[in-house]
């Protein structure tokens, strides 16, 4: 069930502009919320998300197809 949560996660760092911004600005704040929602994640995840940097998810959202991008960016 967790991989399947960091999935949803990742996906939704590249693929949502204000999903993105508020994880960028409070990683740990974003996370409690994504898991308050009903995903799971463990610590591990966690940390390694984190640990990824904002930069990261940002020049991803970049590079993908506008069309796969959440509505409103595109």
């Amino acid at each position: 069930m967790a991989h399947r949560s960091v999935e949803m996660l990742i996906g939704r760092l590249i693929t949502d502009d204000v999903f993105r911004e508020a994880f960028i600005n409070d990683q740990a704040g974003t996370l409690h919320a994504f898991v308050r929602s009903g995903h799971d994640l463990t610590e591990v995840e966690c940390a390694a998300v984190t640990s990824v940097g904002g930069e990261v998810w940002a020049q991803m959202a970049e590079r993908i197809d506008p069309r796969l991008l959440k509505a409103g960016r595109a």
